[in-house]
């Protein structure tokens, strides 16, 4: 499922390299994406949206596949990178730990409020 070389890390520890991924390369991730939550559609057309204005930015945030090579987080980036047809560079973690999985996305998402206080 993961054709590159940059999923090898010494001691199959996990590891993170920046990307390019365009939409062969999401088509290609998406298929193996059987232990997600749910898709929300609307978070997905945000993130196309975004991506097609020019306003993705390269965050710490990005994708993750577990030490299986399983899709963990990143299925909603992935899907807009496909549904955009846009190129994005973005943050690859690999060796992911499975026991890890519980505390990705478990808090409170930062309301549009939360977002404008932080932006001053």
């Amino acid at each position: 499922m993961i054709a590159t070389n940059e999923r090898t890390a010494p001691n199959g520890q996990m590891h993170t390299v920046v990307m390019d991924v365009g939409p062969d390369l999401a088509s290609r991730w998406l298929e193996g994406n059987t232990h997600n939550r749910p898709i929300h559609q609307s978070r997905v057309d945000q993130y196309a949206t975004d991506m097609k204005a020019g306003r993705w930015q390269l965050t710490h945030q990005g994708i993750a596949f577990d030490v299986n090579n399983i899709l963990r987080d990143g299925q909603h980036r992935l899907w807009a990178v496909l549904n955009s047809g846009c190129t994005i560079r973005i943050p690859v973690t690999f060796n992911l730990a499975i026991d890890c999985i519980e505390q990705i996305d478990n808090i409170k998402a930062r309301t549009v409020c939360d977002r404008m206080n932080i932006s001053g």
